[in-house]
């Protein structure tokens, strides 16, 4: 008898969009800062989400295509091994780095409704165990589709084994 994994995103490294798709800015407007996730370790390869559930609650839209590019300065060593969408939580599953780096992932994320939501989200790597191995090319975007399924463009396929609903 085999035992059944369902995978559940970390709370800890989990991001939250909270404005509103309705909403109008008003006022002043600042150049927006990009969310932070937890630092990493060069040989973690875990799960960081993106919960834009929030931000199209009054619409009730929600993501069915993702794409998740590194637009930092310094690329190199970090991979995005899948991306999943569940409702309106986006994870992607990273791996690498480089010590002391700071990457920023630019997530557009198409809805149901049309919609186009983008948010960048950044990610330090700090001093730890290395990576088990590094890419010798910068990483590629990763697209998820909801109607053809994932595609992994780097890396291995990590959730063969997780049941999402």
């Amino acid at each position: 008898m085999s035992a059944t994994v369902v995978w559940v995103p970390s709370p800890a490294r989990t991001l939250v969009l909270f404005a509103s798709a309705g909403s109008t800015p008003k006022g002043r407007q600042i150049t927006p800062v990009p969310l932070r996730w937890p630092a990493k370790q060069p040989g973690d390869v875990l799960d960081y989400s993106l919960d834009i559930s929030g931000f199209l609650a009054d619409v009730e839209d929600q993501p069915v295509t993702v794409t998740a590019t590194p637009v930092s300065l310094q690329l190199g060593d970090i991979s995005i091994n899948s991306i999943t969408i569940a409702g309106g939580l986006i994870t992607l599953w990273l791996s690498g780095g480089l010590p002391g780096t700071d990457y920023v992932f630019e997530i557009t994320a198409q809805t149901l409704g049309n919609r186009t939501v983008n948010a960048a989200c950044l990610i330090s790597a700090i001093s730890g165990l290395p990576a088990p191995s590094t890419p010798s090319t910068p990483p590629t975007p990763v697209s998820w589709n909801l109607a053809h399924g994932m595609d992994f463009r780097s890396g291995s396929n990590l959730l063969n084994y997780l049941l999402l609903f």
